[in-house]
Parts: structure tokens; C-alpha cells; sequence
């Protein structure tokens, strides 16, 4: 606007009804969030500044070197598209010249202010587009004015052009007045334009990084990295089920911002496992390390029966006694692969017989680290394997609250890292969260978590459970307040579960569990 009050010889009361038309005007540019909204309010502003009867805006494409439509409009013929398919402008010609036949290419590149009074009298240009135009619209192109958008670095933005200047309803040209408004106005949508793109191009490197790290982790373990998607399966549905329910979640509606931070969340919750060692992230069973030790073991046995087999060769031993050796011998192998295994629940004998094992003085059948590692009752991680596991959602943490989060997705790492927090107050999670309260968005992820967990089916340590079990589960976890009620009374009473079953669960999996939801829930 400065550059308005630099020209003495303009009327006053002209400059004092621009500068409000460039406010309002910036004011409803710069209050709408879609993208394609700012373009065609930045037009339609500067056809309103111009008093003109149509305009082109276009953008500059830097990888292919054109000019874009992306916002045409007309009053006189009625046309205002905002999803133009012309073919874009080429700064060069095939011969590598610069195109200077087409008036907006030069305005761009020789970064000036054009202004045609008539495009049929105009010999500098090429106008036989527009007369073609012309032509089937039975239209009259007449002034046009050009205007280039040039950042504070001088690199392009994009081309304004406007036609037709209206004076008392006729066709006239555009003067002086329209220039250093349109001027302003284009420097205007210039900085407009570049603050939006630098946010998509930040939201474009938050999402890259996301993806890289994602892929990371799917070189070091795919089922971790379809974890993470199956999750943001799971809260999406989750979420858009609270939308519709009007019993337990009448005052919550998530919007479409809100549904991403969540679906992002989820993609991010297991990120640190790209810290965990492969060996304890798909523990198999309880013997396995960077290899599996079973196998050792195994070759232990082997050689102790060659020895009792050499002892009887030497006469040192009867037959009866080899025979009983090395059936006890083949019966303590069998115990140790049933052991082995994370889903075997072993009785208090059976774990006293595997100790009296690895005591016994004859044969180094297993070590005390071995004899640790089969102790475990519940699943195939030791108390250290759960702690590194658990440690993930620390390393989750500090690396998603590095990450440029825009303002709208600020909660993400929060989100993401509560997932293995309790409503109790228990749970694990880095030192900063465990005090935070648990919202919604936490919860859901929470829920969504452990329902894919129980239901896998690629998980190298376990079967996938039935829905009976998964169910069964949840309602343990319920009495233990682990997980919030009214969630999971919704996720299964809604019959979102099902819209996640159906699509990837197994057939051996699913079950009629719908009595079993009624029953619970109206008894508890």
C-alpha cells in the first residue's frame, strides 16, 4: 500500500476506498484454510480491485518449468471453475527458447506489469488462444492486464491475469489506478501463497520422515510396521463410532484435522522399536537369542545319548539301562521344547524337573541362562527382554516430540506414547506422561493396540486369538481397570469390532460373540 501513496497526482478519496477493499479483501484470504479457496479469493479480490469481467490465475511449477491454471473466472459468460484441465503454459519452446509469444510466460519471466488496451490490435503477442476462445463463446476479448508474483527472493509464484476492464458496463482499458492496486494485490497473494506452501511443505516433511521411519522399521520387522497400520485401522473406526454414537458420546465430534492427528498418532506408536533389538522384538520362544538355542540343546541330548550308547558298547552298562537313559534323556527334551514355548502353561513340577536338569553333574544339558530364560511363565520375553520392549514407548517419545509437528497435530507424541498407560494410573510411559491424564484420543489408541495384539495372525511368538478370547481378555482387563470402560462397552456393543474382523481376521477366528457382549455389560 505504500506504494499507493507514493503517486500525488491520484484522488484521495480513490486511495481511502482501495486501502479498504485491500483489507477486506486480505482479511477473507487470509481466513480460509483450503488451499484452492485462497487462489480463487485471491482472483476474485483482484478482479473486484480491477473492476474487470474475468481473470486466469496461475500458479508456477518449478519441476516442469510452466504455468498452471488453477483458477479461471467470467462473469459474462458465467464460468468459475476451480479444476481446470487446460494445458499448462511452457516457459520454453521444444527448442529450448524462451516462450515469448505468450503474454503471461513474459510477464513471469521478465518479471513485469503488462497492459494490453486491445489483444486484437496487440502484434508483440500471441492471442490466437484467446480469439479461438473468442470465438466459440461468441465472447470479445478486449484489455487485458498481466500481472507477474514474485517473492521477497525474487523467485516466481505466479501469474495474474485479468481481462476486460468494465467502465458503466462497457468494455474499457485498465489505467494507471488498476495497476498499482492489482500491484498491491498481487504482492499480497504472493506472501499469502508462499506462508501456505512453506505449511505444506513442512506438512509434506513431517510426513516423509514418517514414512522413512516406518519403512525403517519395516526392514527390521514387517509385522511391527503392520502393526502400526492395522492401528490407525482400528482408531479410525474407533473414532468415526464415537461420531456416530449418541448414547455413551453424545458431546463428541471429531473433526477431520482431529481424526488425522489421531490416525498419525497410531502410525507412530511403535516407532522406537527401531531402537529394540530383533532378537527380543520377535522373540519366538523363550530359548531364542540373535539364534535360536533349541537347537544347541538338542545337540547337547544327541551327544549324552552317543555317550550312554558308547557305555553300553563298553559293556560298562546293561541294555535295560541304556534303554531307560535314553528314553528319560528324549522325555527331559520333550519338557524343554514344551517349556520353550511362550503359550505353554507349564505346572510348578514341570519347572522344578527343568532346574533338576541343568543340575545334573553327568551332562551340561542346560546352562543357567537357558535354565532363566525356560523359567519364564507367561509368554517368551525374561524380565530384562519385557524391560527393552517396554523402554520403546520412552525412545517413542523423545523421538516424536522432535518432530515438526504443526500447532493442529501437537498432542501426537502425547497420544502416541500414553498407549501402554493404564486409566488406573498405572502402565509404563516416559516420566513426562505418566502424570498427564488420559483422554480420549489416548484411550482409543490404547484400545486399538491391544485388540490388534490379541488378534494378529503374524505375530512370530503366538496364534492369533478367537474373537471369544480377545473378548474374554478385554473383560479381565476391565475388572482390572486397565482400559476405559464405556470405550470398550462402545467398541463392542457398536459392532466396530466386527468392521475390523471382517477385513482381517482369519476365518478360524471369528466367533458369534454377541450374547457374551449382552451379558457382560448388563451384568457388570
Amino acid at each position: 500500500m505504500g506504494i499507493i501513496m507514493k503517486n500525488e497526482n491520484l484522488d484521495l478519496h480513490f486511495l481511502s476506498n482501495a486501502n479498504k477493499k485491500l483489507l477486506d479483501i486480505a482479511y477473507k484470504i487470509t481466513s480460509q484454510k483450503d488451499f484452492t479457496k485462497i487462489l480463487e479469493t485471491i482472483l476474485l479480490g483482484a478482479k473486484e480491485l480491477s473492476n474487470s469481467d474475468g481473470g486466469t490465475l496461475y500458479l508456477y511449477n518449478d519441476k516442469d518449468n510452466t504455468l498452471e491454471f488453477k483458477i479461471a473466472t467470467n462473469d459474462t459468460l458465467k464460468i468459475h471453475n476451480n479444476n481446470i484441465d487446460w494445458k499448462p503454459l511452457n516457459i520454453y519452446n521444444q527448442d529450448k527458447s524462451l516462450n515469448l509469444k505468450n503474454v503471461a510466460v513474459v510477464a513471469a519471466i521478465q518479471d513485469k506489469l503488462i497492459n494490453i488496451p486491445d489483444v486484437y490490435k496487440s502484434e508483440e503477442f500471441d492471442f490466437s488462444g484467446a480469439m479461438a476462445f473468442d470465438k466459440s463463446q461468441k465472447y470479445q476479448t478486449k484489455s487485458m492486464l498481466v500481472i507477474p508474483m514474485k517473492n521477497k527472493d525474487n523467485e516466481l509464484v505466479g501469474v495474474i491475469q485479468l481481462i476486460n476492464k468494465q467502465v458503466d458496463e462497457k468494455t474499457s482499458i485498465f489505467i494507471e489506478q488498476d495497476e498499482i492496486l492489482i500491484k498491491s494485490m498481487a504482492s499480497l497473494a504472493t506472501m499469502i501463497i508462499e506462508n501456505n506452501q512453506l505449511v505444506i511443505d513442512l506438512e509434506a516433511l513431517l510426513y516423509g520422515l514418517i514414512d522413512s521411519v516406518n519403512k525403517a522399521l519395516s526392514e527390521k520387522s514387517k509385522y511391527t510396521q503392520q502393526h502400526n497400520d492395522n492401528v490407525a485401522v482400528l482408531t479410525n473406526i474407533i473414532a468415526n463410532g464415537i461420531n456416530k454414537n449418541k448414547t455413551i458420546y453424545p458431546d463428541v465430534e471429531y473433526s477431520d484435522i482431529e481424526m488425522e492427528e489421531i490416525r498419525l498418532a497410531a502410525m507412530l506408536h511403535d516407532i522406537g522399536k527401531v531402537t529394540t533389538p530383533v532378537h527380543i522384538m520377535d522373540k519366538a520362544t523363550k530359548l531364542e537369542t540373535i539364534y535360536n538355542r533349541l537347537h544347541t540343546i538338542k545337540l547337547r541330548f544327541e551327544l549324552a545319548k552317543k555317550d550312554v550308547e558308547i557305555s553300553f558298547l563298553k559293556n560298562e552298562i546293561s541294555e535295560q539301562i541304556k534303554n531307560d537313559k535314553t528314553a528319560e534323556l528324549d522325555s527331559d527334551f520333550e519338557l524343554i521344547e514344551k517349556l520353550n514355548n511362550g503359550e505353554y502353561f507349564a505346572k510348578d513340577e514341570e519347572y522344578e524337573k527343568a532346574s533338576n536338569i541343568a543340575k545334573d553333574s553327568n551332562y551340561q544339558l542346560l546352562d543357567e541362562d537357558e535354565l532363566y530364560n525356560l523359567s519364564t511363565r507367561k509368554g517368551t520375553l525374561t524380565a530384562e527382554d519385557r524391560e527393552i520392549i517396554n523402554n520403546h514407548v520412552i525412545v517413542s517419545y523423545e523421538m516424536t516430540k522432535e518432530l515438526p509437528f504443526p500447532k493442529k497435530f501437537k498432542d501426537v507424541p502425547k497420544i502416541a506414547c500414553s498407549h501402554h498407560k493404564t486409566v488406573n494410573g498405572g502402565g509404563y510411559a516416559a516420566k513426562e506422561l505418566m502424570p498427564l491424564e488420559l483422554t480420549l484420543k489416548d484411550k482409543i489408541l490404547a484400545v486399538a493396540d491391544v485388540f490388534e495384539a490379541l488378534s494378529s495372525k503374524d505375530r512370530p511368538y503366538k496364534k492369533p486369538n478367537t474373537l471369544s478370547q480377545i473378548f474374554r481378555i478385554f473383560t479381565f482387563m476391565l475388572k482390572d481397570n486397565h482400559v476405559d470402560r464405556g470405550l470398550v462397552q462402545m467398541f463392542f456393543e457398536d459392532g466396530l469390532y466386527l468392521e475390523y474382523a471382517k477385513n482381517y481376521f482369519e476365518e478360524s477366528q471369528m466367533e458369534n460373540i454377541e450374547e457374551d457382549i449382552k451379558k457382560f455389560f448388563n451384568s457388570n
